[in-house]
């Protein structure tokens, strides 16, 4: 019995067909179709089914290299960002260069490349660092050396100027000077005032209220620094003076303009009749001025 849809042979007890499982009828088939059925549609099936087989399993094999080649194969592109990466961190390149050895030779020499080319760089680098840091070390021991050299020369030129100027001088009160762009003189009309200020501790201690008259020489505002003058009683010994007391105490006095003069005073501790010293030094000019006071 044959199929009349795809012309297969079949038992004649057969209800479906074995090829293509249509359902079986009894009548015969004619001889059209018995033609058209032949076994040659049976071999062209199983060609083509063979063929398709075939064309089906080839991918699939195809695919199981390709995914070998992958495995085994390392890309090219990743071992230059492996050589980056051991570039910028060298500690982590020699660890990939260590551990990567036998399974990743390309990315592991890369690695390993790149730290080996940081660590290098940097060494020279600080090497260059410290060549400069040295030589500018030495370069400002030498300036320093010359600039002192200079200083001492410049000293001594002032020096010399100093007395060749006869800065240093000693004259009597009521004389006229000039010292550090001011013209001072030196009173002689003092008195003995008594120091009263229950808060100190030379409340009660007679002293000597001496006059000072300064004018400003420069035509920037001026005073006489307090730093600048100082006072010996007639053993030459040095005393303190009480500005600290007195609002019209010179060390305490305001800045004069150009041309502006005022009348302040000196005070100090009275020890005895004799010859008083105030000397003047801004370590340009010495100037000593004698003062004779008796009580």
């Amino acid at each position: 019995m044959y199929c009349e849809k795809c012309g297969s042979k079949n038992s004649e007890n057969a209800t479906f067909c074995t090829n293509c499982g249509n359902k079986l009828s009894n009548s015969e088939p004619n001889d059209q179709v018995l033609e058209s059925s032949t076994p040659v549609d049976n071999n062209v099936n199983n060609v083509q089914n063979s063929n398709v087989v075939t064309n089906e399993e080839e991918p699939v094999y195809n695919n199981v290299n390709n995914a070998q080649t992958n495995v085994v194969t390392e890309p090219e592109g990743s071992k230059f960002g492996w050589g980056v990466l051991g570039f910028f961190v060298p500690l982590v390149g020699l660890i990939l260069f260590f551990t990567w050895k036998k399974d990743r030779p390309k990315s592991s020499k890369a690695a390993g490349i790149g730290a080996l080319i940081s660590v290098i760089l940097n060494l020279v680098l600080t090497i260059v660092i410290v060549v400069i840091g040295v030589t500018m070390g030495i370069r400002d021991v030498q300036d320093s050396y010359d600039y002192k050299e200079i200083n001492i020369d410049n000293y001594d030129d002032s020096y010399e100027e100093y007395e060749n100027e006869e800065d240093k001088k000693t004259i009597n009160a009521g004389e006229k000077f000039e010292f550090s762009n001011l013209e001072i003189i030196i009173g002689t009309d003092y008195t003995f005032p008594t120091l009263d200020n229950s808060n100190s501790e030379n409340n009660g201690m007679v002293l000597v209220k001496l006059p000072i008259t300064v004018k400003n020489l420069s035509k920037e505002e001026n005073h006489l620094n307090m730093f600048y003058s100082s006072i010996f009683d007639p053993n030459n010994n040095k005393l303190t003076k009480q500005s600290t007391y007195f609002d019209d105490a010179i060390d305490y006095a305001d800045d004069l303009k150009e041309n502006e003069i005022y009348t302040k005073y000196y005070y100090f501790e009275y020890k005895t009749d004799g010859t008083y010293k105030v000397k003047f030094n801004n370590y340009k000019q010495e100037i000593e001025v004698n003062v004779n006071i008796k009580k």
